[in-house]
């Protein structure tokens, strides 16, 4: 059993939750108009990274990747520390990041989806896992990414 996202619209997978995708950026971070947008995006192929690519492809926008990461917490450090802009699952929007939006002159970026992908037949631990997490995103404590 794996527990990702995948690309809005797909019908892989059994959809758990679906989330806004947000350009967030450190709170002292400013645009500087006319400057190429720095970008902090994952290193491998993703989901958000091609969800923030494709929406900057159909702008007038100029941007740079300026730094990557196979990892969550490395692109929301690069943001943090104020070197680029990075497009986040709203939920990992964490204390010291704001969001940027068309106010900014950014794109608007589409939702996350997040599915459980399984074989046919689960295992009792991986069936008991699904399970778990179908409750949880369904309560009022949702997990946060």
């Amino acid at each position: 059993m794996v527990f990702a996202k995948r690309p809005l619209g797909t019908s892989k997978g059994r959809l758990v939750w679906r989330e806004p995708l947000v350009w967030a950026a450190a709170d002292t971070f400013d645009l500087i108009p006319g400057a190429a947008l720095p970008l902090a995006l994952y290193r491998e192929r993703s989901v958000s990274c091609e969800a923030a690519l494709a929406a900057l492809q159909d702008g007038e926008l100029t941007w740079e990747i300026v730094y990557t990461s196979p990892s969550l917490t490395g692109v929301r450090a690069a943001a943090l520390a104020g070197l680029a802009i990075t497009p986040l699952p709203v939920s990992a929007v964490i204390a010291g990041l704001r969001i940027l939006g068309a106010e900014a002159g950014l794109p608007r970026l589409p939702d996350l989806e997040f599915a459980i992908y399984e074989k046919t037949r689960l295992d009792k631990a991986a069936a008991a896992l699904a399970a778990a997490l179908l409750a949880l995103a369904q309560g009022p404590s949702r997990p946060t990414i």
